[in-house]
């Protein structure tokens, strides 16, 4: 943390901005998230009545 100047201050806000710094995420990266994130959503999700009873849609 200290290396790279990430460390969080104490009060205020960093000035330490570096436009040489590529921010940019690839493409493959980008990709490989979205494949991941979306893996991981459920098929159906439950729903539930006003009297917590499972509703059947």
């Amino acid at each position: 943390m200290t290396d790279f100047n990430l460390k969080p201050l104490k009060s205020g806000f960093s000035t330490s901005y570096s436009p040489s710094v590529n921010a940019a995420l690839s493409a493959e990266f980008s990709g490989a998230a979205f494949r991941y994130g979306h893996g991981l959503a459920r098929k159906d999700f439950p729903r539930y009545t006003a009297y917590q009873q499972r509703a059947i849609y």
